[in-house]
């Protein structure tokens, strides 16, 4: 029957991983990654307590305005934490184990073992202690088992590429 085939297409849809949010958002720190060229890891350093740390994740800011962040892929909300330096933070897990941080958040719209949707709205840009230089952003990060992931390296890519 045709409702057969619909219900199977829908379980082999191929999700690629997308960029956080909706509008037209853009990079005011990079992630650290020794393979970018010097300019690139130059906005890739956070100055914490007059030392530089990598950043773990890529920074967005939209003129110092509020926006909603979405779910990069599906998931299930694994955590949901108030972080002395990164601030209001959710954690979605993928079935296939990779975690997003969503981080510096001012208000979030999920709970504690939700499953979420790609796309769907998850909470809201803010401020946090370690990037209070960028004002209202979201730390957005990637972590699969011990190691974190260039999202920038992530995005329209499977999970299944991006954790070999």
């Amino acid at each position: 029957s045709s409702f057969d085939s619909n219900s199977n297409n829908q379980q082999d849809k191929i999700e690629t991983i997308q960029v956080p949010f909706t509008i037209d958002a853009k990079i005011s720190r990079y992630f650290f990654d020794s393979s970018d060229p010097l300019d690139i890891k130059s906005q890739s350093l956070i100055n914490y307590e007059n030392k530089f740390v990598p950043s773990l994740g890529v920074s967005y800011t939209n003129d110092n305005k509020a926006f909603n962040v979405v779910s990069s892929f599906d998931g299930i909300v694994v955590e949901k934490i108030n972080d002395s330096l990164y601030g209001l933070t959710v954690v979605i897990e993928s079935k296939e184990g990779l975690k997003a941080y969503y981080s510096g958040l001012s208000e979030v719209s999920v709970y504690v073992n939700e499953q979420v949707n790609q796309g769907q709205k998850i909470g809201e840009s803010g401020e946090s202690v370690i990037n209070a230089s960028l004002g209202n952003h979201l730390h957005f990060s990637l972590q699969y088992q011990d190691d974190y992931l260039n999202p920038l390296k992530a995005y329209n890519k499977t999970i299944k590429e991006i954790i070999k």
